[in-house]
């Protein structure tokens, strides 16, 4: 299968696209664990999709890169959760039972300032 040569979604093959899609929903299922029983405002959804879309890209389009998350994709959702978990903690810290898109780029800043995973040290700048 031959993968897409541009970021579009929408111009990728089914099977890649599928292939992205997966990965954004292991990513949620993550991030979700990480929060607990809060809510998530759909613009935090936005935010996440938007910072691992280059992930989630390269997944589709690179075999080498895909055999290599499989191996290690633990790794990048046990820290996705983390930035759940501490996207909840700026949240209950300030008296809401809703994560917004600002606790989730502020806690995934702090997260990666401890130290980014490899897979994850290129897409979370």
């Amino acid at each position: 299968m031959k993968a897409a040569s541009v970021v579009d979604i929408n111009d990728m093959a089914p099977q890649a696209e599928i292939d992205v899609e997966a990965r954004f929903g292991q990513l949620m299922i993550a991030f979700g664990k990480g929060v607990g029983d809060l809510w998530v405002e759909r613009g935090t959804v936005t935010a996440i999709r938007q910072c691992y879309a280059g992930l989630a890209m390269k997944y589709a389009r690179d075999p080498q890169f895909a055999l290599k998350y499989e191996r290690d994709a633990v790794q990048v959702l046990r820290k996705i959760e983390t930035i759940g978990r501490v996207a909840a903690l700026r949240a209950t810290r300030d008296c809401r039972g809703t994560i917004f898109a600002e606790d989730f780029v502020e806690a995934e800043r702090q997260v990666n300032i401890k130290g980014p995973t490899q897979h994850c040290s290129e897409v979370l700048k």
